[in-house]
């Protein structure tokens, strides 16, 4: 991992020319010293071939006729949403160019250019000077012999393919990059750039790896409403937290949120927080998704790794420590009937999929639900506890899920029960539906000592950067394809594309997935005749290493999800995310277009059945919102054709599916 300065260096290219550079790297040494203590001569000594090469270069392009004395220089632009730093941005009139040095380095490392290509991504993305302005992102390899061929590439959402050129051919590569985009917008100000805000959105992953660094909330999603709202919830758990330790109690604080709004990363935020505010706190973060856990503590060991902090036995059980699986959590305290637990904080992610009792009593020999044996397990501290419960919308996909009633269940019943030491609840009544069960609550019928607080639900998503995704998602589950075209013309770059083709969407993803972004496919649990496309090969939420491997491995391995060759469903992903998602759909969720519904069913044996229960068709519908919502920029749905020699794929089951993508505004794919 780069060393991340938290400013650049930027002058005019005049006045870089002018400048003394023992004396540039004298201050990006010194500014280096003040936030990383190791040694640094190697990177010294790279920073004076970069000044010889960039002095060189503006130079001769300064002779071209058409002064470059204007144009801006930056050194060591600092990206915080990757934790890396940009070596050099050129800042011509007509663009931005984008340059990562490799000093010894002879042009070949294919991982340089994806790395500087994901650079201009994220300023294309994240940084307001870059939009709609051409990018070109370049890698300087100081030993490229002789002068490489020149690429004509045109503007794709405004960055260009990345390539590696040669000290020689690098003023001759910027000068054609010009020509190419002449009078293709306003004027760029170098001045305006620099000042102009960068806001980044990290993966959750990324936010993870942040957030175990020591980094805090507001330093790592820092994009306008979306980072006030979060900021606002994580202050109000912490007031819940305060107010509880210093009172003595019990509390539930529940942080509502739709997906991709920010929940698990207020909760990671929790467990992770290093100031006096959480002095003498032990907390951790419980998730009942195996795969999401095996999958935070792989990125953030990893990370470590990355920046060079030792991952001995000691770090690993840190890490294991901070982020646990629900059950296994459970089980330990069910076992020691008496023991009060360890920590006074616990992070309960995905609230609102707890399970009944009747699922309590197949599990654990308990005639409980989940929410009351946590209740009852946290009330055995004497001093004080809190629960903080993340609360997705409409994402429970499984048996015996209760959703947020079983909450609500659990609290009137324990007031009951222990009237002289009632847990209390916090909440923001604009997060609770009508079917939560919190009516009773909220008008103080069921007893419950309680207090609402508008921060703890956050309404926006910031899963897609580019769009709200829930607006669309929402009317189109729901069956409204009329208002789901009205939310789809609305948008601008609606990000949700259908082909029929599994080549095409495979084609496609590869396409439009750039530097170190990543792309994957993912499918229903229910979708079993995908099988007959070629997609029978799915990723179980048990086989973990597999898992982590498909999230986190790089473009190279065939284990990666960039491979496109093994899909994931509801269960593997949900809690995770990929930049851009192609979506298999099956013959689970069907379309009846002469009631314009939408029809459930399941594979039994040779046949489709009908899915009759109201419980299973909210899971599969569920189901199909958590693969929607799981990519950050977009996703491609690939619809088979069927086969009129397959009575398990009938042509007309799938042409109805296509149909009502088309209708709710979803955009074919030529």
């Amino acid at each position: 991992m780069g060393i991340v300065l938290e400013n650049p260096l930027a002058w005019s290219a005049g006045e870089f020319l002018t400048a003394d550079p023992a004396a540039i790297v004298n201050d990006l040494a010194r500014r280096m010293a003040e936030v990383y203590s190791g040694k640094h001569a190697e990177q010294i000594a790279a920073w004076g071939k970069q000044l010889q090469v960039l002095r060189v270069t503006l130079d001769e392009l300064g002779e071209t006729g058409e002064t470059a004395q204007s144009w801006g220089v930056c050194l060591e632009y600092p990206l915080r949403r990757l934790e890396r730093r940009i070596d050099v941005v050129i800042l011509p009139p007509e663009g931005v160019v984008v340059l990562e040095f490799k000093v010894g380095a002879d042009g070949r490392d294919r991982t340089a250019v994806r790395q500087v290509e994901d650079y201009a991504l994220d300023l294309r993305d994240f940084h307001s000077g870059c939009r709609g302005v051409p990018i070109l992102p370049l890698v300087v390899a100081t030993e490229f012999e002789g002068k490489s061929e020149e690429v004509n590439y045109g503007p794709v959402d405004s960055t260009w393919a990345a390539t590696s050129c040669g000290p020689l051919d690098l003023a001759a590569r910027i000068e054609s990059f010009r020509r190419q985009i002449a009078h293709s917008g306003p004027s760029l100000s170098w001045k305006e750039w620099v000042d102009a805000p960068y806001r980044p959105t990290p993966t959750i992953l990324q936010a993870a790896e942040h957030l175990f660094a020591g980094h805090d909330v507001r330093e790592i999603r820092s994009s306008s409403a979306s980072a006030d709202d979060l900021s606002a919830a994580n202050d109000a758990v912490f007031d819940v937290i305060s107010q509880t330790r210093r009172d003595g109690g019990l509390a539930v604080c529940f942080l509502t949120g739709v997906p991709g709004s920010g929940k698990t990363l207020a909760g990671l935020s929790v467990v992770t927080d290093q100031t006096p505010r959480s002095e003498d706190v032990a907390s951790v973060y419980l998730s009942g998704t195996r795969p999401l856990v095996e999958v935070l503590r792989q990125a953030v060991a990893q990370d470590g790794n990355r920046r060079g902090v030792s991952q001995d036995g000691e770090s690993s059980r840190t890490i294991r420590s901070k982020i646990q699986l629900l059950t296994g959590y459970l089980s330990e305290y069910l076992k020691q009937e008496e023991t009060p637990p360890h920590e006074q904080v616990i992070i309960f992610d995905e609230a609102q999929r707890a399970w009944d009792a009747a699922y309590g009593m197949q599990q654990f020999e308990r005639p409980d639900s989940e929410p009351s044996l946590f209740l009852e397990i946290m009330a055995r501290r004497s001093d004080w506890a809190v629960i903080v419960a993340l609360v997705g919308s409409g994402q429970e996909i499984n048996r015996g899920e209760g959703g947020l009633e079983e909450w609500s269940k659990s609290l009137t019943k324990w007031s009951q029960e222990f009237p002289t030491r009632s847990w209390k609840a916090y909440l923001a009544p604009s997060g609770l539906r009508s079917d939560d069960g919190f009516d009773e609550v909220l008008s103080g019928g069921a007893g419950v000592p309680f207090r609402t607080d508008s921060r703890l639900h956050l309404s926006i998503s910031e899963r897609s950067f580019r769009w709200n995704v829930d607006s669309w998602v929402e009317p189109f589950l729901d069956g409204d394809l009329e208002a789901a075209r009205v939310a789809s013309e609305a948008a601008e770059g609606f990000p949700f594309f259908l082909t029929r083709s599994v080549e095409t969407a495979r084609d496609w993803l590869r396409n439009q997935t750039g530097g170190l972004r990543r792309c994957g496919l993912v499918a229903s649990s229910g979708a079993k005749r995908l099988r007959a496309e070629g997609l029978g090969s799915t990723l179980r939420a048990s086989e973990l290493d597999q898992v982590a491997h498909w999230f986190l491995a790089g473009p190279e391995d065939i284990r990666s999800s960039y491979a496109l060759e093994t899909t994931v469903s509801e269960y593997t992903c949900q809690g995770l995310e990929l930049d851009h998602v192609g979506l298999c759909w099956g013959g689970d969720l069907r379309w009846d277009q002469a009631h314009d519904r939408w029809q459930f069913f399941s594979l039994a044996g040779a046949g489709w059945n009908r899915v009759r229960k109201p419980e299973k068709q909210r899971y599969l519908l569920n189901s199909y919102r958590v693969l929607l919502t799981r990519a950050r920029e977009a996703t491609v749905i690939f619809v088979p054709r069927g086969s009129e020699q397959d009575s398990t794929r009938p042509p007309k089951v799938y042409d109805a599916i296509a149909d009502a993508l088309l209708r709710a505004g979803v955009r074919p794919l030529k």
